[in-house]
């Protein structure tokens, strides 16, 4: 994802790698944009998968689409290679985020979950800054295989993790999933103390779970999708993941290096988007640590209100610069206030949706309305991509980023009336506070040898 920012605004120059020469301003945008639209097809398509081949082979089979991307980044003759490249890349993004959501819900204790579903977002602030830096420092001809080397690794090591307990038992395969269970939790069949029995426990109330869940056929039926406490789950996972759009972190990411070089930032705007990312990784890291302590909720407040803060002056800055103001000796301001956006986005409102949804929504059904909820996003998120740069062309990029401020706080008031906490909540607790009911948290605690 990230290596378009620095690379982008040199393909449409002289200096680009491209035999057939310059690209346009609307190539520009749809190279940028195009893997939104793959991410809608990776959606349904593995949002299929996960039900059918599971939720591990469809994580493996993301290697397929994202070597052939790379590939025809080393082939490239002109800017219709790098599309198809992107939306290959789109594909994989879209089934990733639809099957590694729910595989680390349902392989995670609830002691633990939060941290694990924010690791998502660490990995994938990583990545970002590794197509910072080969995307500022290597060429089209040479990057492209750092990014395969890193899918051959990690295709040669998923390949022996086991499929989800859940997974398995929605299927019958009783045995396979006591195993893939045991082998989560750390316990073997000669573990000895209270660990064999608590693994019990919570493998008897998992097949109760989804036992519940299901009808006969395991088809969905209206009344999984119309109860109240569904009702709320949609609503709020719909919310959240628009937030991750219209928070502004998609198009910074995307736009970083032309985002610096527009608001005159003291250092060189490759450099810029470099701090930046490693800030994001920062902040996500602190979102996986925290969330299991301060709880999803208070995260996601904090995170909306200083999001908005931040672009807010980010927009202020850029306003009295567009309207001819010097503004030479405030030169830190947009590094500051884009550090301070990404950090604190990504202590919540950019990362802590994806797994939330996951533990919202009844097992039997979250294959399915995680689709529905993924294809949206990703439409939305193709829109903003798209049509940014006509956008501030049109109204100045100021008005772009008050937007952004101003949805994220309409957000934060949203959370703070409408979303139940999920820290340290089982399933069922988490139903029960979505239908109303007032439970108190249960603390589940595992003895591992």
């Amino acid at each position: 994802l990230g290596y378009v920012s620095p690379i982008v605004p040199v393909l449409m120059t002289p200096e680009t790698d491209l035999p057939s020469g310059p690209i346009t301003k609307d190539a520009a945008s749809w190279i940028n944009s195009v893997p939104c639209l793959g991410g809608i097809i990776g959606t349904v398509i593995f949002g299929i998968l996960v039900d059918r081949i599971g939720r591990k082979w469809s994580l493996f089979s993301l290697t397929l689409p994202l070597t052939v991307s790379y590939i025809l980044i080393l082939l490239a003759q002109d800017a219709n290679y790098l599309l198809a490249s992107r939306f290959l890349g789109g594909i994989a993004g879209g089934g990733l985020f639809v099957a590694l959501p729910i595989y680390i819900n349902e392989i995670s204790e609830d002691n633990v979950r939060g941290r694990l579903g924010a690791a998502l977002i660490v990995c994938d602030n990583v990545g970002i800054l590794i197509g910072y830096v080969i995307g500022s420092y290597m060429t089209l001809s040479t990057f492209p295989y750092v990014v395969l080397a890193l899918v051959g690794v990690f295709g040669a090591t998923f390949a022996f993790f086991p499929e989800t307990p859940y997974y398995l038992l929605l299927k019958n395969r009783i045995v396979e999933a006591k195993k893939s269970q045991m082998f989560f939790r750390g316990v073997t069949a000669t573990s000895k103390g209270e660990s064999l029995d608590v693994v019990d426990v919570e493998f008897e109330k998992m097949r109760s779970l989804i036992s519940s869940g299901s009808s006969k056929k395991d088809s969905i039926t209206v009344q999984d999708l119309t109860s109240k406490a569904t009702l709320r789950a949609i609503l709020i996972s719909l919310v959240l993941l628009l937030g991750t759009d219209l928070c502004g972190v998609f198009a910074i990411v995307t736009y970083t290096t032309s985002i610096f070089h527009e608001a005159g930032s003291d250092l060189s705007p490759n450099l810029s988007a470099i701090i930046v990312a490693v800030i994001q990784i920062i902040g996500s890291f602190i979102s996986s640590w925290l969330v299991d302590h301060a709880g999803r909720k208070v995260l996601l407040i904090f995170s909306a209100t200083g999001t908005a803060l931040c672009q807010t002056a980010l927009g202020c800055h850029l306003f009295l610069k567009a309207w001819g103001y010097d503004m030479s000796g405030y030169g830190w301001l947009p590094l500051c206030a884009l550090s301070g956006a990404l950090f604190i986005a990504n202590i919540g409102v950019n990362n802590l949706p994806f797994f939330i949804f996951a533990e919202l929504l009844p097992p039997k059904i979250l294959g399915f309305l995680a689709t529905g909820f993924l294809l949206i996003s990703w439409f939305i998120a193709f829109l903003v991509i798209l049509f940014y740069t006509y956008f501030i062309e049109a109204f100045g990029m100021y008005t772009c980023y008050w937007f952004f401020a101003g949805f994220c706080f309409l957000e934060a008031l949203f959370v703070l009336f409408l979303v139940p906490e999920t820290k340290g909540k089982s399933f069922e607790a988490i139903q029960d506070a979505l239908g109303g009911k007032r439970c108190k948290p249960t603390q589940t605690v595992y003895a591992i040898n």
